[in-house]
């Protein structure tokens, strides 16, 4: 058995890789700029995730979901402390004991938002530890033709050029080829390895009902496949309005969005994923946000 195979083994419990990983994290580990579009669920994360275990020092992930990247770095360090995150809702001494840990060897992931690239004084941070490689997740949002765009990912280039750092890859679930190469020019790949594996999930089916009574139909879909749910809104103020209508027809849940502050979403998240919240609610993007449905 391969030393990959070892490691995937020792730190993920998988005994073999998904189709098209094992090609995929090979060329990351060769230093090769590289994009991959899987879908969700593909195993996009085990793709830096074993790569970044492997090197020899530490490595970059940027993500735009704090509620995302907490949960990756749970999952991570749920045997072996290996990742950590620096976030706005972290405070200082948090954010210190991160730094501590990565220089310890201790932290071998550390999950940032991208808009903490345009601090000068991180930046200067994170160049005097000296990353090995820095991936970006949810890559789409650095291209205007993206269907999330974020312009903060823009300044995704400039934080690699100042710290110098040249092995970067990229992921995403959704690219179009305009979108593909618009983050190839956004993060100034050299000659990259782009891996494009679909978008079918088998496990997945989608039902559309038009023109009907949203919140009667909600009732009636909950009623059919119970929980655990997921209830995204298109506003933070319609979030509160379905989770007060889900309690008022005896459907326990709390609410969770961008606009609450930083210590009630994190209790909020961990009471869910602990299994203590009943209903418990997660934003899908800062624009976004949505219930969460769980026995």
């Amino acid at each position: 058995m391969s030393i990959l195979h070892d490691n995937l083994k020792k730190y993920f419990g998988y005994t073999s890789f998904r189709q098209g990983q094992e090609e995929i994290i090979q060329a990351i580990l060769s230093s090769k700029n590289t994009l991959t579009v899987l879908p969700t669920g593909g195993g996009k994360s085990l793709c830096y995730q074993l790569p970044a275990i492997m090197s020899p020092g530490f490595s970059i992930v940027i993500s735009p979901l704090i509620a995302l990247m907490k949960d990756q770095v749970d999952a991570m360090n749920k045997n072996t402390k290996l990742a950590g995150f620096i976030n706005s809702t972290m405070d200082f001494r948090e954010t210190e004991q991160v730094f501590r840990e990565i220089i310890d060897g201790t932290i071998k992931i550390l999950y940032v938002a991208p808009e903490r690239l345009g601090s000068v004084a991180f930046a200067e941070r994170i160049k005097a530890l000296n990353p090995y490689f820095l991936f970006v997740d949810e890559a789409h949002c650095i291209s205007e033709w993206g269907h999330n765009f974020r312009p903060s990912y823009r300044k995704i280039k400039e934080f690699v050029q100042f710290i110098g750092l040249e092995r970067i890859s990229a992921f995403t679930a959704t690219a179009t080829p305009e979108v593909v190469r618009d983050i190839v020019e956004q993060l100034n790949f050299k000659d990259p390895k782009i891996f494009i594996r679909g978008f079918e999930r088998e496990n997945l089916s989608l039902l559309v009902f038009k023109d009907v009574n949203k919140r009667a139909k909600l009732l009636e879909v909950l009623s059919n496949y119970g929980t655990p749910a997921i209830i995204y809104t298109a506003s933070r103020k319609m979030t509160e309005e379905i989770a007060e209508f889900l309690g008022l027809s005896n459907i326990k849940c709390g609410y969770y969005h961008a606009g609450q502050n930083a210590i009630l979403r994190r209790h909020t998240q961990e009471s869910f994923i602990a299994g203590k919240l009943p209903f418990g609610l997660h934003e899908l993007d800062l624009k976004r946000a949505g219930i969460y449905l769980r026995q």
